[in-house]
C-alpha cells in the first residue's frame, strides 16, 4: 500500500472515512507524497492550516507523484477534503479536543477541485496544480478552491479518474495520507506549528524568485520605504514674499511657486 487511512483520537465512527489507498491486481498505479517529511513533522504536533475568506494556499503544499498510468489513456486528477470529526473542535493551551457541538452544517466531503487533466504520460511528468491548491471560508463560491469550515479537521483525498471514450469517468485510484491531517483555524493556536512553518517556508522562499512567495509566511509583515526624505523647518525662517515676487507669475503654478518649493528641497510637482 502506498499510504494509510487516517487514524485519530478525534475521529468518530459515524463520520464517513475516505477509502484506503488501494491497488487491484491489474492496477499498478502508485501515488507518492513527495514532501512526506515536512507533513509528518507538522502531524506530530497536530497540524493547523490558516484560512481566510478570499482563499489561502496550504503549507506544507501537497506534492504528489504518480506512477503506473497508461501513457496514452486520458485521466483527470482531483482533490477534495474528507471531514474527520463529527463535532466542533476546541483548542485549549495548544491542544485540540472535541466539544459537544455537532457539525450539522458541515458536509462530510468538501467540493472537489480538478488538479490536472491529460494523458497518463503528462500526469506522470508532474502535478503542479496540487501545489497551488487553495482553500477558503464563507463568502461566494470561488472556482478552483475548496470551501472549508474552521474548528474542523480534514484530510486531503487524491483521486484519479480515467476518462473513457463514451465520456464516462471511472475512478481508478484513490489515495490519502495520515500525515496530511490538519485542523482549520483562523489563527495559529500551536506555537510549535507556527515555528515549523515559518522556518520551512523561509527556506522555500529563499530558493525561489517568486515575488509572492513571502505571503504564505504566517509572520510576514510588509515593510514600506518613505517616498521623501524630509527635514522639519521653522516657517519663521522663510523669506516673506513681496508683490514683485508675484508679477508675471501664476500663484498656483508659476515661477515663484517652483522656486519656493525648490528652496524647501522638496521639488516641484
Amino acid at each position: 500500500m502506498s499510504s494509510n487511512s487516517s487514524s485519530s483520537s478525534m475521529q468518530n465512527q459515524s463520520v464517513q472515512q475516505p477509502l484506503r489507498n488501494y491497488e487491484e491486481p491489474a492496477n499498478q498505479i502508485h501515488v507518492e507524497l513527495v514532501n512526506r517529511a515536512i507533513w509528518q513533522k507538522c502531524h506530530e504536533h497536530t497540524n493547523e492550516m490558516i484560512v481566510v475568506p478570499h482563499g489561502r494556499e496550504l503549507f506544507p503544499k501537497l506534492k504528489y507523484k504518480v506512477r503506473g498510468l497508461n501513457p496514452s489513456a486520458l485521466y483527470k486528477c482531483t482533490i477534495h477534503f474528507g471531514r474527520q470529526s463529527s463535532r466542533e473542535l476546541h483548542n485549549y493551551k495548544g491542544k485540540w479536543t472535541e466539544t459537544h457541538k455537532t457539525l450539522r452544517d458541515v458536509p462530510v466531503k468538501t467540493n472537489s477541485v480538478v488538479i490536472k487533466e491529460g494523458t497518463g504520460s503528462q500526469l506522470m511528468e508532474g502535478l503542479e496544480g496540487a501545489e497551488r491548491l487553495k482553500m477558503y471560508k464563507n463568502g461566494d463560491h470561488r472556482p478552483n478552491q475548496i470551501l472549508v469550515s474552521t474548528k474542523c479537521q480534514y484530510i486531503p483525498v487524491f483521486q484519479i479518474f480515467e476518462i473513457c471514450g463514451n465520456g464516462v469517468e471511472k475512478l481508478c485510484h484513490e489515495a490519502c495520507f495520515s500525515e496530511t491531517l490538519f485542523v482549520v483555524t483562523s489563527v495559529y493556536k500551536n506555537k510549535a506549528i507556527k515555528e515549523i512553518k515559518v522556518e520551512n517556508n523561509n527556506r522555500s522562499s529563499s530558493s525561489t524568485s517568486s515575488p509572492t512567495s513571502n505571503f504564505a509566511n504566517p509572520d510576514f509583515t510588509p515593510t514600506y520605504q518613505p517616498v521623501f526624505n524630509w527635514t522639519p523647518i521653522n516657517i519663521w525662517d522663510l523669506p516673506v514674499p513681496t508683490l514683485n515676487d508675484f508679477q508675471g507669475t501664476n500663484w498656483m503654478g508659476g515661477q515663484w511657486e517652483a522656486g519656493y518649493y525648490q528652496d524647501l528641497n522638496l521639488g516641484h510637482h
